[in-house]
């Protein structure tokens, strides 16, 4: 016959773990507001409250375009800095689904390239250190810059052209233009250069003047010049065909 005393032992050990199991229940049932209903509905009320604490914090550090415009809006230069040394090589960028103004107002360096999908504006004037050492061949097309400060090509074919007239000069008063040998006034090292005086030129074709916003005379078109040079040597070739027609026609006289 098999001892019972194992089975006492377990039914024992069983019997401990249920009172302790309902003593334990009895003390989260107590009326003192720690019954178990209570205690989660506290879990779930701290959860929720938990859960709009980490939303808080991921909206305040995390900001679409328009929201960082609208946060920015109104703020001076000096409402925020960089130390030079704290700004690390990589790449800036704006979502093109935002559009927005890129505005500096001192001086941006760029390492590479950099590309502009709009419109670049430098209110102050805009250089280029390494252009003179492109050498440009083949292909190239001159560039100018017309009075709103947009660069681009002036076409020539007769598809994009009106004709008004044909244009004329004056073969005398032209030649009493002399070239002159200047140097700027705002040049330290007044190196000498060739020139006209634009106020001589415009009095004898204002087309060739260069004019700032309010219409005040500001240089002259010096790329235009070939086209009067063309006008003066037609006339100047005319008249030499007709003085030779002249003398012909005289020396035929006198041999008859």
């Amino acid at each position: 016959m098999a001892d019972p005393k194992p089975a006492m032992d377990g039914l024992d050990s069983l019997a401990n773990t249920l009172k302790r199991g309902a003593a334990r229940t009895r003390t989260l049932e107590k009326a003192d507001g720690t019954q178990l209903a209570n205690l989660l509905e506290r879990v779930n009320a701290a959860l929720v409250n938990l859960n709009a604490q980490v939303q808080a914090a991921i909206l305040e550090t995390s900001y679409t375009a328009p929201v960082i415009d609208q946060k920015l809006a109104g703020k001076s230069n000096t409402d925020h800095t960089h130390d030079g040394s704290a700004i690390v090589s990589g790449t800036v960028s704006r979502p093109v689904a935002s559009p927005s103004t890129v505005t500096s107002a001192g001086n941006a360096s760029f390492g590479g390239t950099a590309t502009v999908g709009g419109q670049l504006t430098a209110n102050t004037g805009m250089t280029s250190t390494g252009v003179r050492n492109n050498q440009v061949t083949i292909g190239y097309v001159a560039m100018y810059v017309d009075q709103n400060g947009v660069f681009g090509y002036a076409p020539s074919t007769l598809s994009s052209k009106r004709i008004l007239r044909n244009f004329s000069a004056d073969l005398e008063s032209w030649l009493t233009m002399i070239p002159k040998v200047v140097a700027y006034k705002n040049d330290p090292t007044q190196r000498e250069q060739l020139g006209l005086i634009a106020e001589l030129v415009v009095k004898r074709e204002p087309m060739l003047g260069i004019y700032d916003e309010q219409g005040k005379l500001r240089g002259v078109r010096y790329e235009l010049l070939g086209v009067v040079c063309l006008c003066l040597i037609r006339a100047h070739v005319k008249e030499t065909r007709e003085f030779r027609a002249s003398v012909e026609e005289r020396l035929t006289a006198l041999e008859q």
